[in-house]
């Protein structure tokens, strides 16, 4: 049987990295995004292994995100992305700047849509987990992501048309 320390142990190593990437989509912000995570994970600690263990991912997420929230609320919603933030395009092979093409429009879409699509397709989570962590209605999810990826399709077809 694990102890508490190596349940928790496993769930950091399950979760941080995808936890960082998915607060910092909400901050902007790299070292605010771990002081997040930080915080979400000592209140995981901090709860009964028995509310938490069936339903960790979800629980984790929906903390990191009302943290990250609240945090810019208190920043009065000031995102500004800092110098050794930007990166270069250039030398990047072909399909890693597709990528990057590609998340860039995903941050002009609403912040609505862009949280369900990086959720689902970045990082893997089901309609009903998206749910659970945005508190949207499952089929709202699904209209969510539909009408974001049609929006994003369009975008494309639009620039390969051009």
């Amino acid at each position: 049987m694990q102890t508490k320390e190596q349940w928790f142990q496993e769930v950091v190593r399950s979760y941080e990295g995808a936890l960082l990437r998915y607060t910092r989509k909400i901050t902007g912000d790299l070292e605010a995004a771990r002081e997040v995570v930080q915080e979400a994970l000592l209140k995981l600690w901090k709860q009964t292994h028995a509310k938490v263990k069936d339903h960790i991912p979800q629980w984790l997420y929906v903390v990191c995100r009302n943290l990250a929230i609240d945090r810019l609320r208190k920043n009065k919603g000031t995102m500004e992305l800092n110098e050794d933030e930007h990166f270069s395009l250039t030398n990047l092979p072909e399909e890693e700047l597709l990528k990057t093409e590609v998340f860039a429009e995903l941050l002009k879409l609403k912040e609505t849509y862009q949280e369900v699509i990086i959720l689902k397709f970045q990082e893997g989570r089901s309609y009903k987990e998206i749910a659970e962590i945005t508190g949207h209605s499952v089929s709202n999810v699904g209209v969510l992501i539909h009408e974001g990826m049609k929006i994003l399709r369009a975008k494309f077809e639009e620039a390969t048309n051009e």
